[in-house]
Formats: structure tokens, C-alpha cells, sequence
């Protein structure tokens, strides 16, 4: 299941139809690097195939996180100052108590590591400038930090659209992934996510507030999937080996894809692919 998609996407890579605001960031060579850096690239067919209980992709958040994108202002271990444009793929702890924040870097072209508790600020496409802690907050994520270095009391209730969030978090990455195969995300598309989300919470018991919606339809639309994020969120799925929630994400997909009225050529060769994959 998925291997074919897979192949796809690894020959159309998502993130050269990402649009990212460009800039000149001073990259510096005192950037951190961790061990997690000199890792090679997950080999995804092989893990496909692979019955591990132990998912070794497993977020820290319950919910997946991987697709997200932004700039950031980061403040390495040699206190030199960078600015950077990345792609979430998740976060891991390390032995000395920190948590890593595991990204692609396109000014790096690679996946690399980032201490959580050096972030400075967050660059949201818009331009607006945000406190770390209250980016991830206001899109119902818990930004793992040391203790030390935590500013805000954690909330014993979930934020606006977290639940919501983890119900599917990795279908919205594989459904945002293909919208913006054709380089654009349009409302409507989103409109379809949303609705997909509401009917996967009704399916859960989950509440589907109004303020939930709208903290996912923010989320939604900063999520920009490179390999690696649509990648392990395959890897997710596969292991679940659930044909009901595969046919209803196919469903989703091809409302997804009809929603703004266009069948993009991108669009129907990744919807044909995960289709195959479905049946087979």
C-alpha cells in the first residue's frame, strides 16, 4: 500500500511547487548539529513493508505534526543568529532533557535538528512575528520544551483544535499535500479538509466547536508537506491497515480536488496513485 505514491512524490518532490517567501538568510558555520543530523534518509519503501510495532516516526505530540511551514529566527549553541525557512517534520527528545525540532531546511537543502528552547521568533508567511510558544499555541500544538526554559503554565484542557487535530492529523497532511501538488490552496479546498476533520471527530466522539474549526483551518493552511513529512505520514497509514479510513481518505481527496472546479493534471496522477495502492 502507498509504495507507488511514494515513488511519485520522490520524482515530483512537493516542495518545488511550495511557494516560500525567499530572503538571504546569514547562515553561519557555528549552526548547531546534532547526531540526529548525520542520520541518512528514511528508506520510506522499506518501512513500508515493515511489521515493527515500534514506529520510530512516532511524534511526541499524540497527533502528527509534519507538513508545517515557516521561518524562523534561531540562536545557535555559539549564540550566532540565524534566519531560516523550514518544514516541520516533528519533535524528539535527547538524553540531556531537551527536545529537538527535526526540519527541512531549504536554506541547507537538508533535514536538520533545532533545539526547541533556541528558537527566537517564528515568521508566519503573512509576516506576522511570533513568541514561539504562542505560534504553535494558537494552531493547538504543545511546543515541547525543557522546564527551565518554559514561560507559560501548561493548560490542564486541550487548546482549540488539538483533539480535533490528532484525529487525523496525518490524512490532512496527505490532503494538503495534494492540494497544493498544483502550486495552489484554494478555500474551497480547505472548506473540504474542514469538513473531512468535523466528520473524522463525529466519528471519534470529539466536540467540533466553531473556535476548533477555526484553529484548523489556520493549521491547515500552513501545513506545505515536503517528502519527508508526506512520507512518514504514509508510513503512519500503512501500519494502521485500515481499508474503511483508506477509502474514506480517498474519498476526501478527490472532493479535495473537485472543490475549486479544476482537475489539475498533478492532482489526478496523486489521487490515481494512492488509488491503486488502495486496491492493492
Amino acid at each position: 500500500m502507498y509504495v507507488q505514491v511514494l515513488k511519485l512524490i520522490t520524482a515530483r518532490p512537493l516542495r518545488s511547487v511550495t511557494v516560500i517567501p525567499d530572503f538571504e538568510p546569514a547562515l553561519t558555520d557555528s549552526d548547531d548539529v546534532f547526531a540526529e543530523d548525520a542520520e541518512g534518509p528514511f528508506n520510506f519503501e522499506a518501512l513500508l513493508t515493515d511489521k515493527t510495532p515500534t514506529d520510530p516516526l512516532a511524534d511526541l505530540d499524540d497527533g502528527a505534526v509534519g507538513g508545517l511551514s515557516f521561518a524562523m529566527e534561531y540562536r545557535d549553541s555559539r549564540n550566532a543568529m540565524t534566519r531560516r525557512r523550514i518544514t516541520l517534520n516533528g519533535f524528539r527528545p535527547t538524553e540531556g532533557g531537551h527536545y529537538l525540532m527535526r526540519a527541512f531546511c531549504h536554506e541547507r537543502k537538508a533535514v536538520r535538528s533545532f533545539r526547541t528552547d533556541r528558537i527566537v521568533s517564528i515568521i508566519d508567511w503573512d509576516g506576522v512575528i511570533w513568541e514561539p510558544l504562542e505560534y504553535f499555541d494558537d494552531l493547538g500544538i504543545r511546543l515541547p520544551l525543557p522546564v527551565g526554559a518554559i514561560t507559560a503554565p501548561k493548560r490542564a484542557e486541550p487548546r482549540p483544535g488539538e483533539s480535533q487535530r490528532a484525529a487525523c492529523a496525518d490524512e490532512l497532511c496527505i490532503l494538503a499535500a495534494l492540494s497544493r501538488s498544483d502550486g495552489h490552496l484554494h478555500d474551497y479546498e480547505v472548506e473540504r479538509m474542514l469538513d473531512f476533520t468535523a466528520d473524522a471527530c463525529d466519528r471519534q466522539g470529539l466536540p467540533f466547536e466553531e473556535s476548533d474549526r477555526a484553529a484548523l483551518d489556520r493549521y491547515i493552511r500552513k501545513l506545505c508537506p515536503d517528502i519527508t513529512a508526506v512520507g512518514e505520514c504514509l508510513v503512519r497509514l500503512n501500519r494502521r491497515e485500515d481499508s474503511v479510513a483508506s477509502k474514506r481518505l480517498f474519498r476526501a481527496m478527490v472532493a479535495v480536488m473537485d472543490a475549486d472546479g479544476v482537475q489539475a493534471p498533478e492532482e489526478v496522477a496523486f489521487i490515481t496513485e494512492v488509488d491503486c495502492e488502495m486496491d492493492s
